[in-house]
């Protein structure tokens, strides 16, 4: 699938490692200001602390999919993740002339 909406795979994959990394930031940030270590968290959720470590570290280095692991990570520190947007700019969208021109060439009946 090279497009979607107009928008590059390049883009979307950058998109994509950038929210992980945030996620990854605000996870490490919650365990910093709750003083909570890979232990801690392990043993809230009934794990192991290399797991953990495992989920924080697929985070930041893109190999985690599953947002399920970050509810359960914040959750054993009490916190939740609250959600801010911030736009691009919008892309400009085609005049009624530019929107027209694809049909018309499809057509065969492009006038230069």
């Amino acid at each position: 699938m090279a497009d979607i909406l107009g928008l590059a795979e390049t883009n979307m994959a950058r998109a994509r490692r950038k929210l992980k990394k945030r996620i990854a930031a605000a996870i490490i940030n919650a365990m910093a200001e709750t003083d909570a270590d890979y232990a801690f968290i392990a043993k809230r959720l009934r794990d192991k602390p290399a797991k953990i470590e495992a989920w924080i570290t697929g985070l930041i280095t893109g190999r985690t999919k599953d947002l399920d692991e970050v509810s359960d990570l914040l959750l054993a520190m009490n916190c939740e993740l609250e959600f801010g947007l911030r736009r691009y700019q919008e892309p400009r969208r085609p005049t009624e002339e530019q929107s027209q021109r694809p049909k018309e060439q499809a057509a065969g009946t492009h006038h230069p």
